[in-house]
């Protein structure tokens, strides 16, 4: 499809989800469920978080994001699973086969070629890291954007053209990734290769953490909407990344979360969301997950050696 055309039917799916969201977000009874036009951020824990079990109640996964039933987690043994029932802030799933991903999704440039666009922006740009930060939020100049700038930079340095974009998408509301789509659209007409929005979970310190060479370091979970016609492509996006994380560096990536919503994925293939460690860990451990990541990207994506 023309990127003119792409560009053109984006703005229009923005304007017509926004009319129904304002709709949605004002009726009766809609706080805390979920859009059926986008994701449903308002449902995330502003003071706690939800947790995954598996087969013998073996704890999958800890997030501030709820789960819903039809979710997926592919664990980072690459084993897949289905949340089958959910109560309350615990849910319970059963592992199920990988699922089929597509075929149209970047792949790694020929040696010799322009040097391909990544653009990192935040739909939520007022999170931050508490123990570096003082807050959770700082409304305009979260932290986040400081860890989104170390990503950008170390992609410049792998032979990316690196888009940082900062703009603000506050307040932090169901209407957020309506707002950021505005921002995706945007920066579409740089053709990217990929597009990043860079968030933090608000998940405990514990289950986000490691050590890579030596230095201890956030971890990354990588969120793909699964309510997106896309859907698959991103997905095959983000199990080239984790596979190169596999590789590279063992454990920076916790695994990846197919969660209900569609978090501007249904706008280009390149997209994904990345949690890059929590709210309780200090900025410096999700900087270095940054700069790690960034390694990986180019390695998996980047312009073959």
């Amino acid at each position: 499809m023309p990127l003119k055309l792409r560009v053109a039917l984006g703005a229009i799916v923005i304007a017509l989800n926004v009319v129904l969201a304002v709709v949605w977000q004002r009726s009766p009874g809609s706080l805390g469920s979920a859009s059926p036009f986008g994701p449903r951020e308002v449902a995330e824990a502003p003071n706690g978080v939800f947790t995954l079990y598996g087969p013998g109640r073996v704890v999958l996964l800890v997030t501030s994001r709820a789960f819903s039933r039809g979710d997926l987690f592919i664990t980072e043994d690459d084993i897949c699973y289905e949340v089958v029932r959910v109560w309350g802030r615990q849910a319970h799933a059963r592992e199920v086969p990988l699922p089929v991903t597509a075929t149209a999704a970047p792949q790694a440039i020929p040696l010799g070629a322009a040097r391909p666009v990544a653009v990192v922006y935040h739909t939520h740009s007022g999170e931050s890291y508490i123990p570096t930060d003082g807050r959770a939020f700082t409304p305009g100049k979260g932290g986040i954007l400081e860890v989104g700038h170390i990503f950008a930079d170390n992609l410049e340095e792998k032979r990316f053209v690196a888009i940082h974009d900062r703009s603000r998408h506050e307040p932090h509301d169901a209407l957020a990734y309506l707002r950021s789509a505005r921002t995706v659209v945007r920066n579409l007409a740089s053709q990217p290769l990929v597009l990043f929005d860079v968030h933090r979970d608000a998940a405990p310190a514990t289950v986000y953490r490691t050590r890579i060479d030596g230095k201890v370091t956030a971890r990354v979970l990588l969120v793909v909407g699964r309510q997106n016609p896309l859907r698959s492509a991103n997905l095959k996006l983000a199990r080239r990344l984790k596979a190169g994380a596999d590789d590279l560096y063992p454990r920076l990536v916790k695994g990846i979360f197919l969660a209900r919503g569609n978090y501007n994925q249904h706008l280009d293939p390149g997209c994904l969301l990345i949690e890059i460690g929590t709210a309780t860990q200090p900025r410096a451990e999700a900087e270095r997950a940054a700069a790690l990541l960034a390694e990986v990207v180019s390695r998996t994506l980047g312009p073959l050696r």
